[in-house]
């Protein structure tokens, strides 16, 4: 165990909670983070691939069927990150879940920005959709 810790990992019900065994953890700065992230991922990655459909069916020659298999596609990615991120702050405290959400916002939304193919595009919108959950 490290840093003389004996006990399991979990947040303290105080102000300034503990990730486990570590330094303390701010509930105040991780909630504020977590917010944030959750805005941006609700906002920018899950709900704006409806405004930008013209574009992409343009772009891709997509058809009704296959914009809607990427769309579901975000919303998958956003279901498994949820069955992921509770035994993820669980076993690594709550910083845990909100750094790979954003971790996932970024690579996703760069994947389907730069995307040169539909394999990609549905990829990076699965990934980008998860950084909700």
């Amino acid at each position: 165990m490290k840093h003389g810790c004996a006990g399991p990992r979990t947040m303290a019900p105080s102000r300034h909670g503990s990730a486990g065994c570590g330094a303390p953890v701010s509930v105040r700065r991780v909630g504020l983070a977590g917010g944030l992230l959750m805005a941006a991922t609700f906002g920018m990655v899950r709900y704006a691939h409806g405004l930008t459909l013209p574009g992409v069916r343009a772009e891709f020659a997509l058809s009704d069927g296959a914009l809607g298999l990427v769309g579901a596609g975000t919303f998958g990615g956003f279901l498994l990150a949820l069955l992921v991120s509770t035994p993820l702050a669980a076993r690594l405290g709550p910083r845990a879940p909100t750094t790979v959400g954003g971790v996932c916002a970024t690579v996703g939304c760069t994947a389907v920005a730069l995307a040169p193919g539909t394999t990609v595009l549905a990829i990076g919108a699965l990934v980008a959709g998860s950084a909700a959950g």
